[in-house]
C-alpha cells in the first residue's frame, strides 16, 4: 500500500528538480498527496493508530465540508474580494475577474435545475452539460495551476548569481514607479544586498521594461533610478529598454547579458511579484533563459485577481492543447450520443 505513495513522491520529485517551471508538477504532486492520503488511512486503521485515525477523520471532514459548501464559499468570497479590489484599485478590466469568477460559481448550483430542453430546445441539456464539464475541466486545471505556481515558491536561490534580472511593468502617470513595481525591485535589492554580505560579490541588477506610448521614459530607467535612490551603485546596473512583454524581458535581457559576458558562464535570475514568478519563469523557459525567479510580495486582496490572471494567460498560452482536448472530448461525446440513439432505435 505505501509502495504507490513512494513512487508517487520521487516522480514528483524528479519532475520538480528537472525543471520547477511545469506547470505538471502540482498534477504531480496532488497525485502524491491523494496516495498519501490513501496509506494515512489504510496505515491508521490496520494499527488502530487513534493518533492517525483523528487525523484522517479531520481531514475527510474538511473534505466533506468543502465538498458541500466550498463552492458558495468561493462564489461569496470571489465576489468579497471584487469589492475590496475595485473599491482600492478603481472599476478596470482587468479588475473583474474575481468578480465574474464569483457569479459564475454561483451559477453552475442553478443551471442544473432547469430543463434546458423545454427551455431552449430539444437536446439543448447536452450542450449544457458538455458546457458544465468544460467549467469544471478549467476549474481543475486553475488548481492545479496554483499548486504548480506555490511549489515554484520553494526555490531558494544561491548567493552565486552574476546577473538578476528585474521585469518591469506600466509606470504611474507615465513616469512613477508604482507600488508593484517597486516590490520587485526591492526583492531584488534584497538579494543584492543578502549576496554581497555574505560572499562580497555583488550581482548586477539588469533593470528590463521598454518605453509605452504614455510613458516619458522607459521603465528600465524609472527602475535604474529608483534603485539608485535607494543606494545601489549605478555601476552594478544595466538597462534593457526594449522589451515590452514578459517573454521579451526575458528574451532581450538574456541578449545584453550574454554580450557582456562574452561567451563566458554566468548564472542569473529574475525578479517579480510572486503572483507572477512561475508564469515569468515559463517565458523564461520558451527564451532559452537559464534562470530561475523570485517573488515581491503583493498585497493580500490583490493576488487572487492577479492570480487568474496568471492562469488565463497561461491558458492562452497553451489554447493549442486545450483546444485539442476540448475537441476530442466534444467528438466522443457526440459519437456516445449518436450510437446511444442508434441502439435505442434497434
Amino acid at each position: 500500500m505505501y509502495g504507490p505513495t513512494v513512487l508517487a513522491f520521487l516522480i514528483f520529485l524528479f519532475s520538480y528538480l528537472h525543471d520547477r517551471r511545469k506547470v505538471s508538477n502540482g498534477f504531480l504532486f496532488l497525485i502524491f498527496l491523494f496516495f498519501s492520503l490513501v496509506s494515512l488511512t489504510y496505515a491508521a486503521f490496520t494499527y488502530n493508530n487513534v493518533i492517525l485515525m483523528v487525523i484522517v477523520g479531520i481531514v475527510f471532514l474538511i473534505f466533506i465540508f468543502f465538498a458541500i459548501f466550498g463552492g458558495f464559499i468561493i462564489a461569496g468570497a470571489s465576489i468579497w474580494n471584487a469589492r475590496i479590489l475595485i473599491r482600492r484599485e478603481g472599476l478596470k478590466k482587468s479588475n473583474i475577474l474575481t468578480l465574474l469568477l464569483g457569479i459564475g460559481t454561483l451559477s453552475l448550483f442553478f443551471i442544473p435545475l432547469f430543463d434546458w430542453n423545454q427551455l431552449l430546445f430539444p437536446g439543448a441539456q447536452h450542450f449544457v452539460n458538455f458546457g458544465l464539464f468544460i467549467c469544471f475541466y478549467f476549474a481543475f486545471h486553475f488548481v492545479i495551476y496554483v499548486m504548480s505556481s506555490f511549489l515554484y515558491h520553494w526555490y531558494r536561490p544561491r548567493y552565486n548569481k552574476d546577473y538578476v534580472i528585474v521585469l518591469g511593468s506600466g509606470l504611474i502617470n507615465g513616469h512613477i514607479v508604482s507600488p508593484l513595481l517597486q516590490s520587485r525591485i526591492f526583492k531584488a535589492i534584497e538579494f543584492y544586498e543578502k549576496q554581497t554580505a555574505a560572499t562580497g560579490q555583488p550581482p548586477i541588477l539588469v533593470f528590463s521594461g521598454g518605453q509605452g506610448p504614455d510613458e516619458a521614459l522607459s521603465e528600465a530607467e524609472a527602475m535604474r533610478d529608483f534603485a539608485v535612490d535607494q543606494g545601489i551603485p549605478i555601476e552594478h546596473t544595466r538597462m534593457e529598454a526594449q522589451s515590452t512583454t514578459t517573454f521579451e524581458n526575458m528574451k532581450f535581457s538574456k541578449a545584453l547579458i550574454e554580450e557582456e559576458a562574452e561567451g563566458k558562464t554566468y548564472r542569473a535570475l529574475f525578479s517579480t511579484n510572486n503572483y507572477h514568478v512561475f508564469r515569468a519563469g515559463i517565458y523564461a523557459k520558451l527564451a532559452d533563459l537559464n534562470a530561475q525567479g523570485i517573488g515581491g510580495k503583493t498585497a493580500l486582496y490583490y493576488w487572487p485577481n492577479a492570480m487568474l490572471r496568471e492562469f488565463i494567460a497561461v491558458v492562452v498560452m497553451y489554447k493549442r492543447n486545450h483546444f485539442i482536448f476540448i475537441a476530442t472530448t466534444a467528438l466522443l461525446y457526440v459519437s456516445f450520443l449518436l450510437l446511444s440513439y442508434v441502439l435505442l432505435q434497434i
